[in-house]
């Protein structure tokens, strides 16, 4: 069909409208804290891991919510950030107990060394 204005035929009447895709909310923050999780792992890495979960988390229901809506991009970076989340917390947890039961082995040797000395 020819624009009356310009006597040209219009270029976008064979291409269908795709609305832009948003980028998922909270995806780019769950992936940086579950990466914070992971390098901080043996002392407190549990507590970057939690709040990374639950971003993860919120940010895939709503992507399930409004298929289509997200690009697919922002959507692998929440499952990644939630994979991550778990290793870290699961190493947090085993890296805060092995750190409880060394402190504790230390202080518990020093104490049964000095039981035998006498002044």
């Amino acid at each position: 069909m020819s624009d009356p204005i310009e006597g040209t035929a219009r270029q976008d009447e064979d291409i269908p409208y795709e609305p832009e895709k948003e980028f998922l909310p909270s995806s780019l923050a769950a992936l940086i804290l579950s990466i914070a999780s992971l390098l901080n792992m043996a002392f407190f890495g549990w507590i970057p891991a939690i709040i990374a979960l639950n971003k993860a988390k919120a940010a895939l229901e709503a992507a399930e919510g409004n298929p289509g809506m997200y690009t697919e991009q922002s959507i692998s970076m929440a499952q990644a950030a939630k994979k991550m989340a778990l290793i870290g917390l699961i190493c947090g947890i085993l890296g805060m107990f092995v750190t409880f039961f060394y402190y504790y082995w230390m202080i518990t040797s020093s104490l049964n060394d000095y039981r035998g000395f006498h002044y």
